[in-house]
């Protein structure tokens, strides 16, 4: 992914936040300048940049290193799955049993988790 393409990426996930460049400056602990200068294809991203706008973006670092060109494409894993994990992680063990149920009874209400179970 080209410079351009990272900054149409972050573009996107403002938008989609409804933040401004300054709120991801405050939420990333980045100054607002760099922020700008990004956004303005004027400065790059390096890992430490990303890993902050990660931070501030509350995202695995990994779907914004992707995002930047700085990691391969997954084919396995969408960018959902990827954030369902990353966050799955950030929980305590025994609050991760709840989610796991809930979404056992999610897919089963779905029909999905039966459908799994006989192709295994």
């Amino acid at each position: 992914m080209s410079v351009v393409n990272f900054v149409d990426w972050l573009q996107n996930e403002l938008n989609k936040r409804n933040w401004s460049q300054a709120d991801l400056a405050r939420r990333s602990g980045v100054a607002p300048g760099t922020i700008s200068r990004i956004m303005n294809n004027s400065r790059g991203v390096g890992p430490e940049l990303l890993n902050l706008i990660a931070i501030g973006l509350r995202l695995p670092p990994e779907q914004v290193f992707r995002a930047a060109g700085l990691l391969p494409e997954q084919e396995n894993d969408s960018p959902r799955a990827e954030e369902a994990k990353f966050l799955f992680q950030q929980i305590p063990e025994e609050d991760q049993e709840i989610i796991i149920q809930l979404m056992r009874v999610i897919c089963e209400k779905k029909g999905a988790y039966r459908i799994q179970e006989e192709n295994e």
